[in-house]
């Protein structure tokens, strides 16, 4: 999250610079009453009462060590993504539980290659590339990879290099969708602040070549993060800056788009004011949402909404960040990045694997922490670490 938290100070620090205002706190995007937070309990059911799952239950495996991701491993829910390889991460690996061994899938050719960001689904991989000897200082494309035997189609192309930033990618069957900041080559940090664009993009996996721009926004006003699949709704995070024309300090929300609904329009989502980071499928929404004031990228508690009953919990455990949803557990970061947590929807309690780890590690800190499905996944310390969750 370092590069999320320079962008944020540097459009901060310029905005307050520029426009000379001290901010004050914005309303929530949501025009009516939003949903109210209720303690976690376990569902009831007149037919069976679930069962909770025990951390001792739950096996955890490692890695080879020679396999060291460049930024934590992704899910897929059939297998686990990362970047690695030297001098530079210019290669995309996958692990397939149950396979004798990682397989890698792609080879960057170019020069100074730096894979920043990957993700994946049975629909393929969708990755961020940057090259300073290629694309330029900030340079940045993003690739979609039909499927280990193909070549790289690129989607889109700009550059980073004063948001200190880079795009990030989501994929399933059908889409890839991304964010992304453009600012213009050879820019100064102020002429960037006044130029640069905040982009959300996508294209059919069956027509790659056809990119869709569905919002393409000035970085004074507001900026996107995170995107999120699910079917054919479009889930992401806006934040405002803080700026003098509008009176507003930092403030963010999560909005939606009917992709099938074509020119549909962006709807904020009706969270509790400060919303962010969503993980969305069909049954539940999960993101953080903090106090009036508190940053972005900060933890903060996290919050589920069971689409079908319209009800919020907040899950019991303070400052986290991240959320991922599987079919039957939440994951998470925390603060000091001790514990491997999992929420139990069935139950609606935490578990911690930490205490599960199948060998002693130097730097056991976790972070990363995605599930998808099934399978989860994590770093620790230098080391990538899997399981295949209880249904």
């Amino acid at each position: 999250m370092a590069g999320g938290r320079a962008l944020l100070a540097s459009v901060t620090a310029l905005a307050i610079a520029t426009l000379g205002c001290a901010p004050e706190p914005a309303p929530s995007p949501s025009d009516g009453p939003g949903p109210s937070r209720t303690a976690s309990t376990a569902p009831t059911s007149a037919a069976t009462t679930p069962v909770r799952i025990k951390p001792t239950s739950i096996e955890l495996h490692l890695l080879d060590a020679m396999y060291v991701p460049s930024f934590a491993p992704v899910s897929t829910g059939d297998e686990i993504l990362w970047a690695g390889g030297t001098p530079s991460p210019s290669e995309i690996w996958r692990y397939v539980p149950g396979s004798p061994e990682p397989q890698r899938i792609y080879a960057s050719s170019r020069r100074g290659s730096t894979i920043t960001a990957v993700a994946g689904s049975r629909g393929g991989y969708a990755f961020v590339e940057s090259s300073k000897p290629e694309f330029g200082d900030g340079g940045w494309r993003i690739w979609y990879l039909p499927d280990a035997a193909a070549q790289p189609i690129e989607l889109d192309r700009g550059n980073a290099k004063h948001a200190g930033t880079w795009p990030t990618v989501a994929v399933d069957e059908r889409r890839v969708a991304w964010d992304a900041f453009d600012e213009p080559v050879g820019s100064t940090v102020e002429e960037a602040f006044e130029k640069a664009r905040s982009r959300l993009s996508i294209a059919a996996t069956g027509d790659p070549a056809a990119t869709i721009t569905l919002l393409d926004l000035s970085v004074r006003e507001r900026v996107i993060w995170f995107p999120e699949l699910n079917g054919d709704e479009l889930w992401y995070s806006i934040i405002e800056p803080p700026n003098a024309l509008s009176g507003r300090a930092d403030h963010y929300h999560i909005e939606t788009i009917d992709l099938a609904q074509p020119g549909a329009v962006a709807t904020p989502f009706a969270g509790f004011g400060n919303d962010f980071d969503p993980s969305v499928d069909d049954a539940y929404v999960v993101w953080k949402s903090n106090p009036i004031g508190d940053g972005a990228m900060n933890w903060g508690p996290l919050e589920l909404l069971d689409r079908a009953a319209g009800t919020v919990t907040t899950i019991p455990f303070e400052r986290a960040g991240r959320p991922s949803l599987g079919d039957r557990f939440v994951t998470f970061g925390e603060l000091f990045s001790a514990k491997l947590p999992l929420y139990d929807l069935e139950t609606g309690t935490v578990i911690d694997l930490a205490g599960q780890m199948p060998e002693a590690i130097a730097d056991a800190t976790f972070y990363g922490e995605n599930v998808r499905g099934r399978l989860l996944t994590f770093g620790v310390g230098a080391r990538i670490g899997w399981a295949i969750l209880p249904e």
